[in-house]
């Protein structure tokens, strides 16, 4: 999910070029003006509707890239939602700290995180809530496991 922080710097993003793709326009327009390419200016509605036309352009631009804020999803609708994963040592059953949690999902990047003091990690998982999740930490053997349709996974690490 984006924040709101990330929002309003892409929308400051966004004004940024459009502005900056208004004065280009309006440059090349007045030398086209110049050679005799443009028999007058446009009319400040139509103006207007370019301006407009650019934020749009802007506004779905963004929306493609960080996802709609207003929860409409794109390629295919796909939505995501939270996986806890808890690691302990399989012997003391302690939280096992700072252990690395990948999820690999397809069609999708890896995401990597770690655990906390107390082996717990969070991974954001779409919709299918299918992958793999390999779990590494020092002095542990690593583990590959397949879930599906988990919201919470434990997995047990054995010293190495």
């Amino acid at each position: 999910m984006i924040s709101l922080f990330g929002l309003l710097l892409g929308v400051m993003a966004a004004l940024v070029a459009t502005i900056a793709l208004g004065l280009l326009v309006n440059w090349l327009y007045k030398m086209a003006e110049e050679q005799g390419g443009f028999p007058t200016r446009p009319s400040w509605p139509t103006a207007v509707g370019g301006v407009l036309l650019l934020l749009l352009c802007g506004g779905l631009a963004l929306a493609v890239q960080f996802g709609s804020p207003l929860g409409i999803g794109w390629q295919g609708a796909s939505t995501s939602s939270d996986l806890t994963v808890r690691v302990h040592d399989a012997q003391t059953q302690v939280g096992v700290n700072n252990a690395q949690v990948v999820l690999e999902q397809e069609g999708f990047p890896p995401f990597v995180t770690y655990t906390d003091r107390n082996g717990y990690a969070m991974l954001t998982v779409t919709e299918s809530h299918s992958g793999l999740l390999r779990v590494t930490a020092t002095g542990y053997q690593p583990v590959t496991q397949h879930i599906s349709s988990n919201t919470n996974v434990t997995v047990r690490l054995r010293p190495e």
